[in-house]
């Protein structure tokens, strides 16, 4: 008598199955609840108070600015909601939007970005720095074109400096998480800013990298160049560095994305994790960007 088995799951969960090697049959528990969680509001995107529209859609790049004589930094909006459900928080399970995405990536990372998916999915997205962040006059941080980026900070005090940027009931300042860098990354190659290769293989084509032909390049101000624009983002890919709230998970070293003036378009591509770094390491080649959630 041929056996029977009956497999029961949970609301919002699936089982997949398909064929593995020499017959076997794969089962794969899956969430299939996820993706209409995220407001489809993703397309109009919300202007918190404070804050203006100045250019780009939410498909080329939504860009607002700080309504404030003294501080005119502008974000550019990531929707989220449009992407497909191939990220992980956990490193295991593929089954989000806002998350990590594994290319040539073994996540033997932690990142702490879990509590703010709600507001990620409540309002469809999230909004980061257009520019890399600088130091104002009266040294305050700030994302605006034509200034030296801040640098020779450890991440803590990046992450700290990206606290103090607002405080106010709509909106959340924050040192962005891997999560979120890597839907940055995501957004650029689904809607064909950037091809796979310019993003995860070699960027030297759009960003401030060392090259042979000019072995003296130099950490250039914000948004120097447009070529080193994508989604009405600046410098994603070389200039410096930048500082996340991601660290690696047996010895707590924090973790930095892409590269610098100094180094290699393909070895430190814009997808890079680098993670060779202590706790207490600054350095002129390494800064930061600030990410906005909406409360």
């Amino acid at each position: 008598m041929k056996k029977r088995y009956l497999l029961s799951a949970a609301e919002g969960i699936a089982f997949k199955i398909s064929g593995g090697e020499d017959g076997q049959l794969l089962m794969k528990a899956v969430h299939t609840s996820k993706k209409d969680e995220y407001s489809t509001n993703y397309s109009n995107p919300p202007i918190p108070k404070g804050y203006k529209h100045i250019l780009g859609t939410w498909e080329s790049g939504f860009v607002i600015e700080k309504n404030d004589y003294f501080d005119k930094s502008q974000f550019v909006w990531i929707p989220v909601g449009f992407l497909e459900t191939n990220g992980t928080l956990d490193g295991k399970t593929y089954d989000e939007k806002f998350g990590r995405r594994n290319y040539r990536s073994a996540f033997a990372f932690e990142d702490k970005a879990e509590p703010h998916m709600y507001n990620v999915k409540k309002y469809g997205g999230f909004y980061i720095s257009r520019y890399a962040i600088s130091k104002s006059k009266d040294g305050k941080p700030q994302s605006v074109k034509g200034q030296m980026p801040w640098t020779n900070v450890t991440r803590s005090e990046a992450q700290w400096i990206a606290d103090q940027f607002c405080h106010d009931d709509d909106v959340k300042a924050h040192l962005p998480f891997g999560a979120e860098y890597d839907s940055v990354f995501e957004w650029l190659f689904e809607t064909r800013q950037k091809s796979y290769n310019a993003i995860f293989n070699c960027s030297s084509s759009w960003g401030n990298y060392w090259d042979s032909s000019d072995a003296a390049k130099k950490i250039l101000p914000t948004g120097s160049n447009e070529k080193w624009c994508a989604g009405q983002i600046y410098d994603l890919a070389g200039n410096i560095a930048e500082w996340t709230q991601e660290s690696t998970c047996n010895e707590g070293k924090p973790i930095s994305r892409g590269g610098a003036a100094q180094d290699s378009g393909e070895e430190y591509n814009a997808f890079k994790r680098s993670t060779e770094f202590e706790a207490t390491f600054a350095a002129d080649f390494i800064g930061f960007r600030i990410s906005l959630l909406l409360r």
